[in-house]
């Protein structure tokens, strides 16, 4: 009897081991891994709406400074060909200049707005 009630003390603690991992442990732990998955999954989120709205408005500021190129090269343009060339008689903010003057103002436009898209098209 004295075998018999060892070895039934013994299964029993290993019953009782097993059940506790089976019911408390193992879904504690299953739960606790869960909720660290659900935090990771958050912040992973956040990040990229983070990420995202900084893309957004760098890219903003980017065509705002496109645009302010853009008009300065024109405005550039139009203020080399009012000082080296004529107005038009009758007709204001027209101009004559020689081809010489205007060939050279489109190639410093064109290389300007060249310089523009470069600097800030993305």
């Amino acid at each position: 009897m004295n075998v018999r009630s060892y070895l039934l003390g013994l299964v029993t603690i290993l019953v009782l081991a097993i059940s506790y991992y089976f019911i408390i442990a193992l879904p504690a732990h299953n739960r606790a891994m869960l909720q660290f998955e659900r935090e990771k999954y958050d912040t992973t989120q956040k990040e990229k709406e983070m990420n995202q709205a900084a893309e957004i408005k760098e890219k903003e500021e980017n065509e705002i400074v496109l645009d302010n190129c853009i008009k300065s090269a024109e405005a550039r343009y139009y203020d080399y060909i009012r000082l080296n060339g004529t107005e038009v008689h009758g007709k204001k903010g027209l101009y004559n200049a020689p081809l010489h003057i205007l060939e050279s103002a489109s190639k410093t436009k064109k290389a300007d707005l060249e310089e523009c898209y470069r600097k800030y098209r993305r």
